[in-house]
């Protein structure tokens, strides 16, 4: 049962596959405007085809609800939080709304409602916390009196994992030596580099898919974006008419945070080492992905390095509150949202023909042409950098 609503360019089914690190995680996001406007009175169908490559998803017609009274109250759910163990780990932890199970590291929400965690930071371990390791909720840290934070944990929608490790929360300022703070410091070694715009791991994201680098504590902390753009030019995205061999076509907005590999696909290509960056709108060559690759500030160790962000990385960075802000206050350049609408290359294709950006003038997500080929065709698009931390 739904609230009526239009979900056009909303999440509005998921499926998972897989467990553990293998886990994926499938999102339709309805793009017409008769996908998925739901009304009163109205059940609707709708055929969910899970592939590899995402969902296929086709609407059935809708018809008119029918009335069928059922016995007993609704029940509310209970979802299980597990602790770790280990010697490191804060003692004199306050719950607050769940309640201890089974064993001393595995807790319970009362009625699925949501739950916080109170401890001591530890000496020299300034922002260490619980992130969550499995599962689905929303996290927010948020400083109290004595040396104590406090992590609420909300919109509780499955069983909780939770680590203990450096904790990153969106906001946060990234600086060169790959510490992060919500408070920033300015004129002093480290410099700030970037925000935190996603605090854990992303949708269909996971330490595996960053074979060549080594995060702190074995997991992925967030992401962020960069203060600057790459480059003061708007560009090209890539050679039109060619389909990038091991890209997958996404034909529909996905949220999937696929950036690193989408980059690490392109640059494998004879054409993207021979980019050159001065020729921002160019075919034959790979510019928004070389401009995102080479962005001029060093990105620090342990880090994934700078690589051109996917649709659904750019949708999130749109979506942070106070970014301009943050950006230019950490002497960065808030997103261009006049001079060609404001568009930002990602690193999606639609197909061969066409490449996904993000317009931060207010419009949201489109597909258009790679580069002009000969013809008229390009929308020249900006680029703006991020890392996995």
């Amino acid at each position: 049962l739904l609230v009526p609503q239009q979900m056009q360019d909303k999440q509005f089914i998921k499926v998972t596959v897989g467990t553990d690190v293998s886990v994926r995680d499938y999102y339709y996001t309805p793009i017409k405007t008769s996908d998925a406007n739901l009304e009163a009175g109205k059940q609707y169908t709708y055929n969910i085809t899970v592939k590899k490559t995402g969902l296929e998803v086709t609407t059935g017609t809708s018809t008119s609800w029918t009335d069928v009274p059922s016995s007993g109250d609704a029940q509310a759910a209970t979802f299980r939080v597990t602790l770790p163990i280990g010697n490191d780990i804060p003692t004199g932890l306050t719950f607050t709304d769940a309640t201890q199970i089974e064993s001393s590291n595995v807790y319970e929400t009362q009625n699925g409602n949501s739950f916080t965690i109170t401890y001591t930071v530890p000496k020299n371990e300034s922002w260490k916390g619980f992130p969550v390791l499995k599962g689905l909720c929303d996290v927010k840290r948020t400083a109290a009196t004595d040396g104590k934070y406090v992590f609420t944990y909300s919109n509780i929608r499955s069983d909780l994992w939770l680590g203990y490790a450096t904790y990153a929360q969106v906001g946060d300022y990234y600086y060169s030596d790959g510490t992060w703070s919500p408070t920033y410091t300015s004129g002093t070694s480290p410099a700030c580099i970037g925000i935190v715009f996603k605090s854990g791991a992303g949708i269909g994201d996971a330490v595996g898919n960053y074979p060549e680098n080594t995060f702190t504590d074995g997991i992925i902390h967030g992401y962020v974006v960069a203060l600057k753009d790459a480059n003061s030019n708007a560009g090209a995205w890539g050679i039109r008419m060619t389909d990038v061999q091991n890209l997958t076509n996404e034909e529909n907005y996905v949220n999937k945070y696929d950036g690193y590999s989408n980059t690490k696909v392109v640059q494998a290509l004879s054409e993207y080492s021979t980019t050159n960056v001065s020729n921002p709108t160019d075919n034959g060559q790979y510019w928004a992905f070389k401009v995102a690759s080479d962005y001029a500030v060093t990105a620090p160790t342990h880090s994934s390095g700078w690589y051109l962000p996917s649709i659904g990385q750019l949708s999130d960075i749109y979506s942070m509150q106070n970014l301009g802000t943050s950006l230019t206050g950490a002497g960065g350049a808030d997103f261009i949202k006049t001079d060609n609408n404001g568009r930002y290359w990602s690193s999606t294709e639609k197909h061969g023909y066409d490449a996904w950006y993000y317009q931060f003038n207010g419009s949201g997500a489109d597909a258009y042409a790679k580069s002009n080929d000969g013809g008229n065709h390009l929308r020249a698009s900006y680029v703006r950098a991020i890392l996995t931390f």
